[in-house]
């Protein structure tokens, strides 16, 4: 899996790992399983063609609330 940056658009490329046992690593079962069902997506280990996997996203903005 390529982790650099040196590739035009690979700003912020990194490897995922899904978690495995019953450690939770979010605050619910409610989402940690979904969390998980995502992550396992791009896990190596487990997913189908990791590197051709594209994700998109920003962090959230914070807003005010009237």
């Amino acid at each position: 899996m390529h982790l650099g940056g040196d590739e035009p658009g690979m700003h912020g490329v990194r490897e995922v790992r899904a978690p495995r046992g019953t450690t939770q690593t979010a605050r619910s079962w409610q989402t940690e399983a979904p969390r998980r069902l995502l992550m396992n997506n791009l896990d190596p280990d487990v997913a189908e063609h990791p590197d051709d996997r594209v994700v998109h996203g920003t962090p959230a903005a914070p807003r005010e609330v009237a």
